[in-house]
């Protein structure tokens, strides 16, 4: 049951959101009245139940109402942002408390508090809202956790202060989550502020929060760590750290000298809401959780992630670079990898840091690192079907992709005897009504083969594109897709076809097939 101030108000605020002082004036604001109450509602409770129509958390209002005030004189820099805030502040609770009265849960504590609790899960959740009957049990649920002989000895005066506090602070919180939609930096930090109200609150993690047709529901602790992931532990790997949610497992090396100098450490994040599609929430994670604290070691690196589905049917989305800690003078070249494990409308990221001897493809690591990742399973949630690669017209256009190897050629005693050079190329023209043409051409130095067309139809099955071609007799093209991603410039795109698997600790983009446009 969330109201919304208007669009207009929520612009005007926008240098309000994006202010500086904002922090500042919030510590100076009155105490959240939550803290004594936070171990209560942190406490399991039932599901599925009705407000109640008599509760301890109704109040008689005495209408003496500050914290607006003393918001707007806070926060607000100026006259027209003090107007605007004050009737973004008083439409919001205009708003708010109709629907509450619709509901048959006006002045009530219970209802205030599941205002806050869902404005801030909405605004951790990118905007995600709960259902009109999820609203109603967890007003059921607040007014059942909230029912004390403490609280129905309470004075309506310190109710009311209890109520005005969340319902302003929750049409505050949406009120600058909706002036900074068009600032992303502003909602990562709204989005944070929110996950850290929902954890003090819940003493929980907030992405273990949930707000389903029952209520409020706390996801168990995963079997093999706080995030929500279970996991069976590889032979030679230990778990050697949690905190604030992340778990921290650890592989060093192995038994020949070139594999004891590695080691292997992954810390399992907590989740985090999906931002659009899979490759889109990994370039968000790897802005916000790598390279804030790691810079590229030589060059340029410009990230996919390749997609790919691990046996349990969970996808994953992956990367990763040679990295150098920040802030950490003469710091030693790590490999750092992303990986995020799709579950549904959130995701799990694990980032996977390689100290170095001899590592990559060829290392113990790799065939630890599988066997860990091939045991996830995410608690309470069953894989869907829907396919690694979604983006049909993204496929749409003319491909081309090309390569040239050449040799000499020397006598027994090493003279120099001749060359030879070879040179492949193809051209794919991809329709959007799902028709194919197809050129392959191929040339040795000194001899020439003519081009070979195909001609057919396409489509994708999950990550796999598949060309059928008219003429019978002539074999179906299957290509495994593993990234799609605009060129370094932001001209054309880059197709990326591997030609075996990826495995999840690599050293170089091998084995691929690149077509571009």
């Amino acid at each position: 049951m969330l109201s919304r101030c208007t669009y207009r108000f929520a612009l005007m605020l926008l240098p309000i959101a994006v202010s500086p002082t904002v922090s500042r004036a919030q510590e100076s604001l009155p105490p959240s009245p939550l803290t004594a109450i936070a171990k209560r509602l942190a406490a399991p409770v039932a599901t599925d139940t009705k407000p109640s129509k008599n509760p301890a958390t109704r109040f008689s209002p005495t209408g003496k109402r500050t914290m607006a005030a003393q918001l707007v004189e806070k926060l607000a820099q100026n006259d027209d942002q003090k107007a605007a805030l004050r009737d973004a502040l008083t439409a919001g609770r205009i708003a708010y408390e109709a629907e509450a009265k619709k509901a048959g849960c006006e002045n009530d504590v219970a209802a205030a508090l599941s205002y806050y609790v869902a404005a801030n899960w909405s605004v951790y959740n990118g905007g995600k809202e709960p259902s009109g009957s999820g609203s109603l049990s967890l007003i059921a649920q607040m007014q059942t956790m909230l029912d004390s002989p403490e609280m129905r000895a309470a004075k309506n005066a310190d109710k009311e202060a209890l109520y005005e506090w969340c319902v302003t602070m929750s049409v505050l919180t949406q009120t600058l989550y909706a002036a900074s939609k068009d600032n992303p930096k502003m909602v990562v930090n709204l989005r944070a502020s929110a996950g850290v109200a929902i954890k003090d609150l819940l003493n929980a993690e907030p992405g273990r929060v949930q707000i389903t047709d029952k209520g409020l529901e706390i996801t168990p602790l995963g079997g093999g760590g706080r995030s929500g992931l279970s996991y069976t532990l590889p032979v030679g790997w230990s778990k050697t750290g949690e905190t604030d949610g992340t778990t921290i497992l650890e592989h060093g090396g192995g038994d020949t000298d070139l594999d004891r100098d590695c080691s292997y450490r992954l810390m399992i994040l907590p989740a985090t809401p999906k931002q659009g599609n899979l490759a889109k929430t990994w370039k968000s994670v790897w802005a916000n959780a790598v390279l804030t604290n790691f810079s590229v070691y030589a060059g340029a690196f410009n990230p996919l992630p390749f997609l790919t589905r691990l046996p349990g049917g969970l996808a994953v989305a992956f990367d990763g670079e040679l990295m150098v800690p920040k802030n950490v003078p003469g710091g030693k070249g790590k490999h750092v990898f992303l990986y995020l494990i799709d579950a549904g409308d959130k995701v799990f990221p694990l980032i996977g840091i390689e100290d170095y001897g001899y590592w990559g493809g060829k290392s113990r690591e790799t065939v630890a690192a599988q066997s860990f990742f091939n045991s996830l399973r995410v608690t309470g949630y069953t894989p869907d079907k829907k396919p690694l690669v979604t983006d049909r017209e993204a496929l749409v256009g003319d491909w081309s992709e090309s390569s040239f190897s050449a040799a000499d050629f020397v006598t027994a005693s090493g003279g120099y005897a001749g060359d030879a050079g070879s040179g492949a190329g193809s051209t794919a023209t991809l329709r959007a009504d799902g028709t194919y043409r197809r050129t392959v051409i191929m040339k040795l130095v000194g001899k020439y083969s003519p081009p070979q067309t195909t001609t057919g139809r396409w489509k994708l099955e999950d990550n796999a594109l598949i060309l059928t071609p008219t003429k019978k007799g002539e074999a179906v093209s299957q290509y495994r897709i593993v990234g799609l991603s605009p060129r370094s410039g932001g001209k054309g795109s880059v197709l990326i076809i591997a030609l075996r698997d990826v495995p999840l600790i690599f050293e170089s983009r091998e084995n691929f097939w690149v077509w571009a446009r």
